[in-house]
């Protein structure tokens, strides 16, 4: 299982943001031009934690959301390497809920 594609709106100083990964990438450039904020919103993206007043884009309206999206390529390989059993059960009723509804 892969990221195909990473989408953050809003998170500090990300406003709007894709990045469509490759197999290695390098992050290179300058302090304090979001280089940390990008995967702090991965992180924040597993883990939800966090005052969404810290973090939301200080250009962002009141009514706007903060969005992180990750698309994920290869998935039925991840889940099948998955050794938890109850782990790989609950990540296939998922992605079959995601494939039937999707279409």
């Amino acid at each position: 299982m892969k990221i195909s594609e990473i989408v953050i709106r809003n998170f500090r100083s990300l406003k709007d943001v894709t990045i469509n990964p490759y197999q290695f990438n390098i992050f290179v450039g300058q302090n304090n031009h979001g280089k940390s904020n990008l995967f702090e919103a991965v992180e924040w993206f597993y883990n939800g934690k966090g005052n969404i007043q810290d973090i939301k884009h200080c250009q962002a309206a009141h009514s706007e959301d903060v969005e992180v999206e990750i698309e994920f390529s290869d998935v039925q390989l991840g889940i099948e390497q998955i050794s938890n059993a109850t782990n790989q059960e609950k990540l296939k009723k998922v992605w079959l809920f995601g494939i039937s509804r999707d279409g």
